[in-house]
């Protein structure tokens, strides 16, 4: 399966001679994985497969978001134009905040090295090497959230980081901060997102994935 197809418990049930579960896609949320290992079925998944296309999508929903890109050209599309308006601040000596420092989280810590920016990186399952190897500033979350301009998800969906950044967490974020989501639904409660957008607390989101798709 893909990560489309869910395998729960009902399917599971309808399949006696089953053996294993592979999934063609980075996470196994679409998957029963706790029963599927009661009933001794083994679910296998591909990291890595698609790690620098997620980051590079992630890279270009930041700069989109961060310069405007897609009102001014909906704005253009209408005959208009506003340069200004549409401008954008720049990404260089801005702070990125990234969560999970795993195969995305780190290519889109390289991307963002490169756009001259101060990467801090939140993952407590990483070694301290690993932050080293990928020139990330390891901070925990408290720092992660009051400090980071802009906020990048890259955790798989899993009790832990279900709804992580909720209205409390956005709340004690920068006024004006930007985020981003390439990993999973449900990371970033939609909610809360949509009245943060709404008041202007979080001056732009790129998102990806949803809660319900």
């Amino acid at each position: 399966v893909r990560s489309e197809t869910p395998v729960q418990r009902e399917l599971i049930d309808a399949a006696p001679e089953l053996k294993v579960i592979a999934v063609a896609a980075v996470g196994v949320a679409n998957i029963d994985v706790d029963y599927a290992t009661q009933k001794g079925i083994l679910v296998v998944n591909t990291p890595g497969k698609n790690t620098n296309s997620a980051a590079e999508l992630a890279m270009g929903l930041l700069l989109a978001a961060m310069r405007k890109i897609v009102t001014a050209d909906a704005n253009m599309r209408r005959l208009g134009w506003d340069r200004h308006r549409f401008s954008g601040p720049e990404l260089m000596h801005k702070t990125i905040g990234i969560v999970g420092l795993g195969n995305v989280g780190h290519r889109m810590a390289r991307f963002c090295q490169g756009f001259d920016m101060r990467v801090l990186a939140y993952d407590p399952y990483i070694p301290d090497e690993t932050f080293a190897r990928h020139r990330a500033e390891k901070v925990d979350w408290p720092t992660l959230v009051r400090e980071s301009d802009i906020i990048s998800v890259h955790v798989p969906k899993t009790r832990e980081t279900v709804g992580m950044i909720d209205a409390k967490t956005i709340a004690a974020m920068k006024k004006g901060v930007v985020l981003i989501n390439a990993a999973r639904g449900g990371i970033i409660d939609d909610r809360a997102l949509l009245d943060a957008l709404r008041s202007g607390y979080v001056a732009a989101a790129g998102i990806d994935t949803w809660q319900v798709e």
